[in-house]
């Protein structure tokens, strides 16, 4: 197989079990801590009324409740408040993204090409964040808490699972036809004056 898809296939697979790391560590969160979304008032319907009658303390825990009417689905899913999973998902692409970038973009042409591509995805993940505490769907401090989850995962995967800072040597990249005329190449300067016998005789070993 062709190195350059075997690296491909890596990297691929890198990403993807980030991501699922990522999204198991959520699944974990939501599915322990079960708190209750903002919103979950207005999906189960609650009666304030039988909930703070007359006399009651309005600062009162409540326990025990029984929702009026709701989508058992809902009901369910506004249950899983903690942690976000999209603040945790988009972090973890957009930071993955940005090391991705900082690792391998290597063009010279411009200074600031890398670093606009790398805030455009932060202010991605950004937006997105916002936007689940804007919505009414997360607290501020579960989509907190699912950035931080991401962010530690994409950082963590890129720097010792894949391998986005050990660069394929140009050699190994070559097969066929290619490498044969490029070692000839070699041969060939070998044998004028500004190479060395020594040199020579390591390129015809070589060949």
């Amino acid at each position: 197989m062709h190195p350059l898809v075997i690296e491909l296939g890596h990297l691929i697979g890198a990403f993807l079990f980030g991501a699922g790391c990522s999204q198991l560590a959520t699944d974990i969160g939501k599915y322990s801590i079960g708190r209750l979304r903002p919103h979950f008032m207005d999906v189960c319907k609650l009666s304030l009324e039988l909930l703070c009658p007359p006399g009651v303390s309005p600062t009162k825990y409540i326990e025990d409740f029984t929702c009026v009417e709701g989508d058992a689905y809902l009901l369910k899913n506004s249950r899983l408040s903690f942690p976000s999973g999209h603040a945790s998902f988009s972090a973890y692409t957009m930071m993955y993204l940005a090391i991705y970038l900082q690792a391998r973009m290597t063009w010279k042409g411009s200074k600031f090409l890398r670093p606009v591509f790398q805030a455009a995805g932060l202010f991605l993940f950004w937006f997105t964040a916002l936007s689940r505490v804007s919505d009414y769907k997360h607290h501020w401090s579960d989509v907190l808490a699912g950035a931080a989850l991401g962010i530690t995962i994409a950082t963590l995967t890129a720097l010792y699972v894949s391998h986005l800072f050990k660069f394929v040597p140009e050699d190994r990249l070559l097969t066929g036809d290619t490498k044969i005329d490029q070692l000839n190449g070699m041969r060939s300067a070998a044998t004028s004056s500004e190479f060395s016998p020594v040199k020579s005789v390591i390129v015809d070993n070589i060949l």
